[in-house]
């Protein structure tokens, strides 16, 4: 009695995960001809980290994330780096182009704003002046262009931009298109079925989400038939709103024999794509919000290979969500996605996206109607494989709240402000599940016993699958209020991964199996 031991290890942990950056967009603009350089209004980079930010630096100025300056005419390359206190560092390129308007000392002047059709202003727009005067200007951080043209001179003006696509397109546009087309929620703007048109062929259709999900995933960096912006005048009244594609609006304004200056001559943006309005303020943050999604690390019996269910944290009333995840390549060697036995209706391989190179996964899901998503069921399976067996898989597995595209998002409704995902964990072969399911042993070779508990008396129906989805067994069984539990012979079954699920009057709940 009273005896004892002890032991100690040391512990160590190392951050070797690389911070993010993501630097604005390039910036152009065009200056009066008797000027040398410009001031620059540089929005800041954006910089995340899973430990804790060191330092930003640039190389143009001391401003670190913030690059805001004078800038000569002509080219001019800022790299941003970031660092945490680890050592680990990245980098991202932003370039500004100063050019001199040999023409803006005109005799009359064409001025006006540029704003989304939310009222956000576009920058960086390319306004063309063709005709008897040839001259480009840019649109500046406010929207505003200017340009100088000769007393008498007969013009065409066409704005364009066609860069950063993925710019105001998010799962949210995915289930307003997807309501509209639908009927359950009409588009009430003629610039949001212009948005929708995602490949200009004047049909909102499925096939337009088939093209934005592939866009958001990152499958396509364009939409093929169409540009990222299109643009129209501002005092442009459309014959019929409710049917704007079916009419030819003009996205080219002619100014025949210039008398005048002209101080208003204002555009509207509309970025393909988006229908909720938000292109131009991808660099805001997502309210402090968040939604947990949870892991759990199932060991799959061979050494280094592990199953990860990743399900919500609890039951919550969804329409759909966009993840961003990437894994440590040093210590993952292979990712696949397993999404059979997914709860989430209509999920499958288009909604996955993986880049083995760099060890990122993006996965998009969404639902015209806000449903009530289980804590018990999975959202999809992780199948890790280790180069190594010291660790576990999760340790190795980072949700990105910025990701490279685009920030990781969930919303619960169209009407409500998005939250932020972020993960807990579980520990190895737990689950939550409302029968209270369970199978015992687990691991087994020859039998196992499945447990679970009904709130009433009756007839509920056993099945078996194995992870890929395929249809191994069932049973129906007559159950009794309070806890129920039988022997289920496996000895039949291939090593491998199975779930059980009971099908019950109070809806389905399953659990992971593993046969040795």
């Amino acid at each position: 009695i009273g005896n004892s031991s002890t032991c100690s290890a040391e512990v160590t942990v190392e951050d070797n995960i690389a911070p993010e950056i993501i630097c604005p967009e390039n910036i152009q603009l065009s200056i009066p001809a008797d000027e040398d350089e410009a001031f620059v209004d540089v929005d800041p980079v954006i910089a995340t980290d899973n430990c804790n930010i060191e330092i930003i630096t640039n190389n143009f100025n001391s401003g670190g994330e913030n690059a805001t300056d004078w800038y000569p005419v002509g080219t001019t390359s800022v790299e941003f780096t970031v660092q945490d206190f680890s050592g680990n560092s990245s980098t991202c390129e932003l370039f500004v182009t100063v050019v001199q308007d040999t023409t803006s000392q005109g005799d009359l002047t064409i001025s006006g704003f540029i704003h989304s059709w939310a009222g956000v202003p576009v920058n960086q727009v390319t306004i063309e002046f063709s005709g008897d005067q040839d001259t480009t200007v840019y649109s500046e951080s406010d929207g505003f262009y200017s340009a100088g043209l000769s007393f008498g001179a007969s013009v065409s003006v066409s704005p364009e931009k066609d860069t950063h696509w993925i710019d105001g397109v998010s799962t949210i546009d995915l289930i307003l298109i997807q309501r509209h087309i639908l009927q359950i929620e009409l588009f009430d703007s003629p610039f949001k079925f212009i948005a929708a048109d995602a490949n200009d062929d004047e049909v909102i259709s499925t096939f337009d989400l088939v093209l934005l999900q592939s866009l958001i995933l990152g499958n396509i960096d364009q939409v093929p038939g169409n540009v990222s912006w299109r643009f129209l005048p501002a005092d442009y009244d459309f014959d019929n709103p409710n049917n704007p594609l079916a009419e030819a609006w003009p996205e080219i304004i002619v100014y025949d024999t210039l008398e005048t200056d002209l101080p208003s001559e204002d555009w509207i943006a509309i970025k393909t794509g988006d229908v909720s309005g938000d292109a131009g303020l991808s660099g805001l943050r997502i309210p402090e919000r968040g939604i947990p999604f949870r892991l759990t690390e199932i060991p799959l019996g061979n050494e280094g290979t592990f199953l990860i269910k990743v399900s919500l944290d609890r039951t919550q009333s969804l329409s759909g969500f966009q993840l961003e995840l990437s894994s440590d390549r040093e210590k993952i060697k292979e990712v696949e996605v397993l999404h059979a036995h997914s709860i989430l209706p209509g999920i499958g391989e288009d909604n996955f996206f993986i880049d083995p190179e760099s060890g990122l996964l993006r996965m998009v899901w969404y639902h015209p109607i806000p449903l009530e998503i289980s804590s018990d069921g999975a959202l999809f399976y992780l199948k890790i494989g280790m180069n190594g067996t010291n660790y576990t898989a999760k340790e190795f597995l980072q949700l990105r709240k910025n990701g490279t595209l685009w920030k990781s998002k969930v919303f619960k409704d169209v009407v409500d402000l998005p939250f932020y995902p972020y993960f807990v964990n579980q520990e190895q072969g737990q689950t939550q599940n409302s029968l209270k399911l369970s199978v015992d042993p687990n691991p087994s070779v020859q039998n196992t016993r499945l447990s679970f508990y009904l709130p009433g008396e009756e007839t509920v129906k056993i099945r078996v699958f194995d992870i890929a989805g395929n249809f191994m067994w069932d049973q129906s069984y007559e159950g009794k209020k309070g806890e129920n539990s039988l022997m289920v012979s496996v000895k039949d079954f291939p090593s491998g991964m199975y779930l059980f699920r009971i099908e019950s009057s109070n809806g389905q709940s399953s659990i992971e199996f593993i046969k040795h």
